[in-house]
């Protein structure tokens, strides 16, 4: 059985900086608009019917020679007449503001040292590739979300080289 340790009492940059290790994935559930209709949306999932406390997943790089851990994730990046949907890369610091993300989690799998650096270079290539989000394929989880009959199959609305 999987050990869930609940943390109270720390910040988001606290907690972070004590569990964030490369190879280890990071959840977060938010309070903007798109977490709480992702959140909404997963309440399919859950025999009640609650809403998760997760909006959002992430892969820990570790800390590089600037000093900062980064994270590879796929996200939504909007700047003056350039908006980037895809995978990118991104500082923990982002996730230290909790009245943005009001709730963390830090993933441990036990991965040996191979598989972490396999796990970080395929996420660094995605980064390189410029994978794109797939909005299409998120449309197809959601349909899959409201009809659980679909969910052990392939995305109906999958393509290639995306991510969502």
């Amino acid at each position: 059985m999987n050990e869930v340790v609940t943390l109270t009492g720390l910040s988001n940059r606290q907690f972070l900086e004590a569990y964030a290790r490369p190879g280890r994935v990071g959840l977060s559930g938010g309070t903007t608009l798109i977490d709480k209709a992702i959140a909404r949306a997963e309440r399919h999932l859950d025999n009640e019917g609650r809403w998760s406390l997760w909006s959002h997943s992430f892969l820990f790089q570790g800390r590089r020679p600037d000093g900062h851990h980064w994270v590879i994730e796929s996200d939504l990046q909007i700047n003056r007449k350039h908006i980037r949907l895809g995978v990118q890369e991104n500082r923990i610091s982002k996730y230290f503001d909790e009245r943005l993300y009001t709730t963390l989690a830090v993933l441990d799998f036990g991965l040996g040292e191979e598989q972490v650096v396999t796990l970080v270079r395929e996420g660094l290539e995605l980064v390189a590739n410029r994978a794109r989000y797939s909005l299409r394929e998120l449309v197809g989880t959601l349909i899959a979300l409201r009809h659980p009959e679909l969910r052990g199959q392939g995305n109906v609305l999958a393509r290639e080289k995306s991510l969502y």
